[in-house]
């Protein structure tokens, strides 16, 4: 392209991430930091998203800090979820609850959904069904997502 920004970016870095191309994304995310281009929300969903796709944490962090320290955007709910979503993924699901409580944003039942998916105790994964179903009773995820949280754990009382 003659003329890369934002927009085309995030475009081709979603591309990579949700075609299981997450190490592409990322190398794409630095060069587009190389070239003086800074990323835009989008941008860091997708971001995000790549590294949740391939287990980055440490990485996944040192993005989510940058949204603020580096580019001066406020991260949104969009960001605080990918935030959960890894640190569930990633084993930390203490963690991922402590971040949607303390937050600056009001939870929504996206943010609660992600902690419940990406939970393995079904103690915190209830807890989180409740909050999402709560928040927003049309969505049937939360019951699909418990319903094999239950399954994978049975013996949990």
């Amino acid at each position: 392209m003659p003329e890369r920004n934002p927009v085309s970016w995030s475009t081709i870095v979603q591309a990579f991430a949700r075609n299981s191309q997450g190490e592409e994304a990322i190398q794409l995310v630095l060069a587009m930091l190389l070239e003086g281009t800074a990323p835009d929300e989008i941008a860091y969903i997708e971001i995000l998203a790549a590294c949740a796709h391939i287990g980055l944490l440490e990485t996944s962090r040192r993005f989510f800090h940058s949204i603020t320290a580096d580019h001066g955007l406020v991260p949104s709910i969009e960001h605080y979820s990918c935030m959960i979503h890894i640190l569930g993924r990633s084993g930390q699901a203490r963690d991922a609850e402590e971040l949607l409580q303390t937050m600056s944003l009001v939870p929504d039942s996206i943010s609660w959904t992600a902690l419940l998916g990406s939970s393995n105790e079904i103690s915190r994964g209830a807890r989180a069904a409740r909050k999402a179903v709560d928040l927003d009773g049309e969505i049937s995820a939360p019951y699909v997502l418990l319903s094999n949280l239950a399954l994978k754990c049975p013996q949990e009382p």
